[in-house]
């Protein structure tokens, strides 16, 4: 009897390893290309309509990436796009470090074609950001970064460029 009941035991701790190791590799597979579904789960269901403060603090970006922001400025520059935004989704975890991030779609479809879109989001995944705080203890956060078209000068810039 108490074997089969180890045996049942050791059975129930197998399956639970095999499914967080298949979900994992489900995630890995996910988090570079769309984040929107986690985004929703963790930030936007059951608080529609409300107003919510997630942090006492919320996420900086890190002075040191302003050269990405830069580079991407850069690769947009000679891109021909008819939007003038180019919204992205970064979940930041308490480290400060990007651990999902997608571009967001403007009526229906990506602001770029896909190539420049990975390249954008290879790009993304090496900023660096002070993370969001709640109280004192450090927590996993989400940033939106835009790159706007400027239309006076056609040149792509992001507000957060201007980091002192």
């Amino acid at each position: 009897m108490v074997k089969f009941q180890c045996f049942i035991v050791f059975l129930f701790i197998s399956v639970i390893t095999v499914y967080s190791q298949k979900m994992n590799v489900e995630f890995g597979l996910k988090d570079s290309m769309d984040c929107t579904d986690i985004y929703y789960e963790l930030y936007v269901k059951g608080v529609e309509n409300r107003v919510v403060t997630y942090w006492s603090n919320p996420p900086q970006l890190n002075k040191n990436s302003k050269k990405y922001l830069d580079l991407i400025c850069g690769l947009l520059s000679g891109y021909v796009c008819e939007n003038k935004y180019i919204p992205i989704l970064i979940l930041i975890d308490e480290k400060g470090i990007p651990y999902c991030y997608s571009m967001i779609k403007i009526n229906g479809k990506y602001p770029v074609l896909d190539n420049m879109r990975k390249t954008i989001l290879d790009i993304v995944k090496r900023l660096r950001f002070v993370p969001a705080y709640q109280g004192e203890i450090p927590a996993k956060s989400f940033y939106i970064l835009t790159a706007r078209k400027d239309e006076q000068t056609n040149r792509w810039i992001f507000p957060e460029s201007n980091i002192n």
